[in-house]
């Protein structure tokens, strides 16, 4: 395998392209590595020349002394293609080519790109791309923040690798939003040259500390090479896999013009395995459950909550997910029932009604942790007026501190952000659907 190196952790970067306006994607590459903070040597390359963002713009990618390590390629393809060429020869390892106008068009741009990635591969270099949104490496080394999306998530143990650049950037923005940290995203393009078995190995062998990787695919790699590459991952990392153009329909949508060869075909997209998920929201569901919660120990959940419906739709997805919710031992439900209100009674699901109070979650949530009875426990909580919001939280933190893992459903309405950004930043994953927990759970339980 050639190496990654270069691509992952380049000690010099070039954006040629690179520009003010504002629709200059190339501009907007160098405004993130400037932003993430990237400490090698930056420059850009542009006619104008000058400066952009503190960055020195040379004119001429020949002016360029020495090549840099990684070259970010923004402008049209001829231009594009004469700049790889040239960076080549001139020692560049490492190409990732935002410039789109080349395999996606047809066969003649197929093979114009298919040059490019040959003449790449001959010298030992790489190039992720063409038509792609780029690459996030953030590991203890540093940031590599060389795309254009909007958001930048801190460091973390995740890892990203999308067939398509806007579905890698929803899942980037919203991990934002969660405050989830990310190791890797890494859009593949057209795959000319790298392609996502490529980058999971480069993955396995230069991101050690993963603790777990989604694929976005719409046309997979075989199987078995796949496979092979999955098993170098570290042992703790866990795979996902969302999938797109499985029907007929799908395959035929602009987005999946890799699969124009094949779109005429009403036969199943070929199953990548039992880990596929089936939506965009209950992926990042899954993903913030993984971040923030450390392996299962067990299958036995408890759900305790102050509203019936959500903890009924919670119930019907953790039982549809095979898990099931062990009823309360003698010794529990009696040491719980004093301290319940009138009306509850000690079993699972464990109600509080409606205006419990916040102590009451902490000391109902300790005694169930106590009791080494359940492994993980899904607080379901409709925030009534009645209950100071922050209260509430803190007392939950108190209850689920030191027991076993917890998922908050926070069902606070449009002023429950608040709240939610609270139990986020004291560790807990809060979802603010109970059938959507309930899968987060299942899965994170039973995968």
């Amino acid at each position: 395998m050639r190496s990654l190196l270069p691509l992952f952790f380049p000690a010099s970067v070039t954006v040629v392209g690179a520009s003010s306006r504002r629709a200059s994607l190339a501009g907007a590459v160098l405004r993130n590595l400037v932003l993430g903070g990237y400490r090698g040597a930056l420059s850009a390359v542009h006619p104008a020349g000058g400066r952009l963002l503190g960055v020195p713009v040379h004119t001429s990618w020949h002016d360029l002394q020495p090549a840099p390590d990684l070259a970010v390629i923004g402008v049209p393809p001829e231009a594009a293609e004469s700049a790889v060429r040239d960076l080549l020869a001139r020692g560049t390892r490492a190409f990732l080519v935002l410039t789109a106008g080349l395999g996606e068009t047809g066969e003649r741009g197929r093979d114009r790109e298919d040059a490019l990635a040959s003449l790449c591969r001959g010298a030992g270099a790489v190039l992720l791309g063409p038509n792609c949104l780029g690459l996030h490496v953030v590991t203890s080394r540093g940031r590599l923040d060389a795309s254009f999306v909007r958001d930048l998530p801190p460091r973390g143990d995740t890892a990203i690798i999308s067939q398509s650049g806007s579905i890698g950037e929803w899942l980037f923005s919203r991990m934002t939003e969660r405050h989830l940290g990310g190791a890797l995203l890494a859009s593949v393009g057209n795959e000319a040259d790298l392609g996502v078995v490529d980058l999971v190995q480069g993955a396995a062998r230069h991101l050690p500390h993963l603790r777990q990787l989604w694929l976005y695919l719409e046309s997979p790699p075989p199987p078995d090479r796949l496979a092979r590459v999955l098993a170098e991952l570290p042992a703790a990392c866990r795979v996902f896999t969302i999938r797109g153009a499985v029907t007929p329909a799908g395959r035929t949508a602009p987005g999946a013009r890799r699969l124009a060869d094949r779109a005429d075909d009403d036969t199943p997209a070929p199953d990548t395995g039992p880990g596929d998920i089936p939506s965009l929201t209950e992926a990042l569901d899954l993903l913030e459950v993984v971040d923030r919660l450390p392996a299962p120990s067990g299958r036995r959940v408890a759900i305790v909550t102050n509203a019936g419906g959500p903890s009924v739709l919670a119930a019907d997805a953790l039982h549809e997910g095979g898990l099931g919710l062990p009823a309360l031992s003698a010794a529990l439900a009696h040491r719980l029932a004093p301290q319940l209100p009138r009306g509850s009674r000690p079993r699972n699901p464990l109600d509080l009604l409606a205006d419990a109070p916040p102590e009451l979650y902490r000391d109902v949530l300790r005694a169930l942790g106590d009791s080494g009875e359940y492994d993980a426990i899904l607080v379901v909580v409709m925030h009534p007026v009645v209950t100071d919001g922050p209260s509430l939280v803190e007392r939950i933190r108190e209850g689920t501190a030191g027991g076993p893992p917890s998922i908050v459903v926070w069902l606070g309405g449009a002023r429950g952000g608040r709240e939610e950004d609270l139990l986020r930043r004291a560790g807990l994953p809060v979802i603010s659907d109970p059938t959507r927990a309930g899968r987060a759970m299942a899965t994170w339980i039973s995968r």
